[in-house]
């Protein structure tokens, strides 16, 4: 069977993300896949289990964290934040945020003021939000992430139209899950 180490490389990846700005948006499910190619796209390596559940650190693979993670603090709640970027020689700029819902006072009073505020809008968003907001917000957390999924898709599609905007489905969840 053929790996993806064995087809792609670090230099594959740096000249596919060559002058990008990525946004990257969700839980710690995305985190792992911000993490895997910050990683990958400087030693030809996949995350390892160790690092995968690591949060909040002050740099990993050449990044920084911005904000949240161990310098506020490292929570389970609702209300843990995590701001990461890598940039690597002016060329690729990679940013990740903390979700957990699509569409909150945070997404519109941090993130977008963020990306308003920003010379270089990003080419590409990936983003995932789903597990936190129909488990952790109450009874009617479902016909809100329905109302949520809505906004979020108008509000980027009107504040960056000619950005490449990729939504990543949930993954299966587990009956014994925890975190």
């Amino acid at each position: 069977m053929t790996s993806p180490l064995d087809t792609l490389t670090s230099n594959n990846v740096k000249d596919l993300l060559s002058d990008k700005y990525i946004l990257i948006l969700g839980d710690s499910v995305v985190r792992g896949l911000y993490k895997d190619l910050i990683k990958f796209s400087n030693v030809d390596d996949f995350l390892s289990e160790e690092e995968l559940r690591v949060k909040g650190e002050k740099r990993f693979y050449g990044d920084r964290l911005i904000n949240g993670g161990v310098q506020k603090g490292l929570t389970n709640g609702i209300d843990y934040e995590e701001v990461r970027e890598h940039i690597a020689g002016g060329l690729r700029r990679i940013r990740f945020y903390f979700l957990t819902r699509c569409y909150s006072s945070y997404m519109k009073n941090v993130i977008f003021n963020d990306i308003k505020n920003q010379a270089i809008k990003p080419d590409i968003i990936i983003m995932n939000s789903c597990l936190w907001d129909i488990s952790r917000y109450g009874i009617h957390s479902m016909r809100s992430y329905q109302r949520n999924i809505d906004r979020i898709m108008g509000s980027f599609r009107q504040m960056l139209p000619d950005a490449l905007f990729l939504w990543l489905s949930a993954l299966p969840v587990s009956n014994s899950s925890n975190g």
